[in-house]
């Protein structure tokens, strides 16, 4: 069974992991984006804390 995402901040916004290309960035960069709208988005997301962390690990060091 999957994890829980971790809660909606004050703003109602949740971090979340792009599991491919699309109008929000590249495959595993981490974006934020509201509740509803990663909700609408299974399957293309993953807002899992233990995937956001791992995709900002992945963030080239500049």
């Amino acid at each position: 069974m999957a994890r829980q995402p971790k809660a909606p901040d004050d703003t109602g916004e949740v971090k979340v992991r792009l599991l491919r290309d699309c109008a929000h960035g590249k495959c595993n960069e981490v974006v934020t984006m509201s509740a509803e709208q990663a909700a609408s988005l299974e399957g293309s997301i993953d807002a899992d804390p233990e995937a956001v962390a791992y995709a900002e690990l992945l963030v080239p060091a500049s």
